[in-house]
Order: C-alpha cells, then sequence, then structure tokens
C-alpha cells in the first residue's frame, strides 16, 4: 500500500514541481535486470513512505480505538432513542485528510474530518485534549521564567447519578470560594482547571466521582523559599472549609520537578499537563456495568455536561492565554489545518473508514498548495 502510495505521491510531485529528471546514477536489480533508479526518487520514496507509515500508525492506534468507542456510544444513544445524534455520533470520524509536507519538513498533520463534537464523543473527546494540551503547553513555556507550578487534585465524595448535577456545581462554587481565601489568593498568581468525572460500582448502583485537576502557577522565589507556601494540611483544611463539609476531602498535592526530558520539557512537566488536559470521561468508565447501567450512565452525563464549561484559565494563566489569541479549548477546531502555510504545498491522503474491517486505509488524494 505504501509503495503505491509513493508512485502515485511521486507523480503528482512532478507534475507539482515541474521538473524535469536528472538522469539516474543509481543500479538496482530487478527479476534479474538492471534498471536505473533516480536517487532523488528513492530519496523522495524514503522519505514520503516514512511520513505515510507514521499516518498509518496513528490511525491504526488511536483513532481506531476511539471511532470504535464512539460507534458503541452511537448504540447506546440509539438504544435511548435519539436517533439524529446517535447517526451524528456514529458517523464521526469516518472521513480523514491528512496533510503531508511537500518538503517533508514537518510531521504530516489532520487536515480535515468529520467530527460529531459530541460531549461523550470518545474521539471528539481525544481530539478536544489534544488541543487543551497544546494549549496549556504554550502559555506554561511562555511564564515559566516567572513561575513555578503545582499540582492539585480537589475531590469531594462519590455521588449517585440523581445527584451528580449539584455535586458538579458545588465543586466549582467551592473552587471560586477557596481561591477567595486568603492563602491561597496570595500564592496562586494563575490556573488552569479541568472537570473529571469517573465512574466505580458503589453500595448501591454505579457512583461517580467528579473532581478537579488544576496547574496553579506559583512564584519561584516566594513559595517554595518564602512565606506564601502552602503546606498539604493546610490547603487540605482550606478545601474542606470551601466545601464546608465535616469530613476530611481527599486531596493530592505534586510539585512539577525535573526529572529528565521529553519532547523538550520535563517529564512531570509533560505529566503534569498530560493529566490537566485529559478528557473528562475514559470510555473505560463509560462502558462499565451491565448495558442498562450503560444507558443510564449515558442519559446521566448526558444532563450533566450540557451547556458547562469542562475547563478554564485564570490570572496569569488566562492573560498569557489571552496574549497569544488562542481559542477557546473547547470551541477550538480538532483538526489541525491551521498548520497549513501558504509558502508550502501538501500530499494529501484520505483514510475512509472500513466498517467491516473497522481499518482505516489510506489512499493518495494529490497536491494542494
Amino acid at each position: 500500500l505504501v509503495w503505491a502510495l509513493c508512485a502515485i505521491a511521486r507523480a503528482h510531485t512532478h507534475t507539482h514541481a515541474r521538473k524535469s529528471k536528472p538522469k539516474g546514477v543509481f543500479m538496482q536489480q530487478k527479476q534479474n535486470k538492471y534498471i536505473q533508479q533516480d536517487p532523488e526518487e528513492l530519496e523522495f520514496e524514503r522519505r514520503f513512505s516514512e511520513a505515510a507509515d507514521g499516518v498509518q500508525t496513528e490511525l491504526d492506534g488511536d483513532f481506531e480505538l476511539h471511532r470504535i468507542h464512539s460507534q458503541q456510544l452511537g448504540g447506546l444513544v440509539a438504544d435511548l432513542g435519539d436517533w439524529q445524534r446517535a447517526a451524528k455520533i456514529r458517523d464521526c470520524g469516518t472521513f480523514l485528510r491528512f496533510a503531508i509536507p511537500g518538503d517533508f519538513g514537518e510531521k504530516p498533520f489532520l487536515y480535515q474530518a468529520s467530527f460529531c463534537k459530541d460531549r461523550l464523543c470518545s474521539l471528539c473527546g481525544w481530539r478536544r485534549s489534544l488541543k487543551v494540551y497544546s494549549q496549556i503547553s504554550q502559555v506554561m513555556d511562555v511564564i515559566q521564567n516567572e513561575y513555578r507550578f503545582i499540582f492539585v487534585t480537589l475531590t469531594l465524595r462519590n455521588v449517585d447519578d440523581g445527584h451528580l448535577v449539584s455535586a458538579i456545581n458545588y465543586l466549582q462554587e467551592s473552587f471560586h470560594l477557596f481561591m477567595k481565601y486568603k492563602e491561597p489568593r496570595a500564592a496562586f498568581r494563575g490556573y488552569f482547571k479541568a472537570l473529571e468525572i469517573t465512574k466505580n460500582p458503589g453500595l448501591v448502583g454505579m457512583e461517580y466521582h467528579p473532581h478537579l485537576h488544576v496547574i496553579f502557577a506559583v512564584d519561584k522565589k516566594n513559595y517554595f523559599q518564602g512565606d506564601e507556601y502552602i503546606p498539604y494540611e493546610k490547603l487540605r483544611a482550606l478545601w474542606k472549609k470551601a466545601l464546608g463539609v465535616q469530613y476530611a476531602p481527599m486531596v493530592n498535592i505534586q510539585a512539577v520537578k525535573d526529572k529528565g526530558t521529553r519532547d523538550g520539557r520535563t517529564v512531570s512537566y509533560v505529566n503534569a499537563i498530560a493529566e490537566v488536559a485529559k478528557y473528562t470521561l475514559k470510555s473505560a468508565d463509560l462502558f462499565k456495568g451491565s448495558h442498562t447501567d450503560q444507558l443510564q450512565t449515558v442519559r446521566t452525563l448526558t444532563i450533566a455536561l450540557r451547556g458547562r464549561r469542562l475547563c478554564s484559565f485564570g490570572g496569569i494563566f488566562k492573560k498569557t492565554w489571552q496574549d497569544l489569541k488562542l481559542p477557546d479549548p473547547e470551541e477550538a477546531e480538532l483538526t489541525d489545518k491551521d498548520k497549513i502555510r501558504s509558502d508550502v504545498w501538501y500530499h494529501i491522503v484520505n483514510a475512509v473508514w472500513d466498517p467491516k474491517n473497522k481499518h482505516y486505509p489510506l489512499h493518495y488524494s494529490g497536491v494542494e498548495d
């Protein structure tokens, strides 16, 4: 397949570039005959094959997994009688277009796609998390010289499906109250927070655990070695006070430290961003329990997440996000078409979902400026 794509892409490349083929000097034996092979063509085939293989690997991994989960969700929504919504979810990601830069100077990227943008869709949730990850990374890259970061998880007790909406509302209200207290107001110069909901078997039926993941920016000099530092027990007590509960809520705090690098960033830096940027509900949780449990989960979460903001910036995070003129992460385009450059031409490859084999085969589309 990749060899065929190379042949078609090479033909389009020569047509697009309008270059005469230099005489080849490389000799290759094939079927007991020597044929001339252009070194430029060999290099093109190598680089295009690497790019196409990279796209196919991504399709065979995350895209196929989330596409299958979206189909499962579509089936549950159909069973609930919402046929129009079910059809949109089932059609999500059936057609994908990837752009491969003609000079191979950058990695291939998703250029166009048919996304449903449903709050519970696994494919859309995954793509949205990548956008959130990118935005948080950009913001933290700008402010990291002046600030350090701590990763905090704020929780409350599990609730049943009938109390999930009120629990989420209370969780968000408690966070705003928490940020008004003297110590957090002085210590935390900004934040990015995101809602996550996990589902687990309870004593009677399924229970939901809504909680907040937050990355706080703190002053490099005055937090860990100054009087702005908030010890764990103090922060936990403040969160308990904000919740107004009698029990001691679970709170987790981690300083983002340098433990080696990955993708040009410290490992803990990457891990913290990945944790806070992940989707609100894992597909594995969505499909827990019996078919009846799954239907109830879809019904409950559809109501609980409707019209609700799932993530937000505050303080220096928000100011920097605004200065960078980044789009609202919850409304942002789920493709990467913003990476298109006017000075680069692209090979376009299409991936159309094969429902029988549950697979995305690649097809060469052509060249676009």
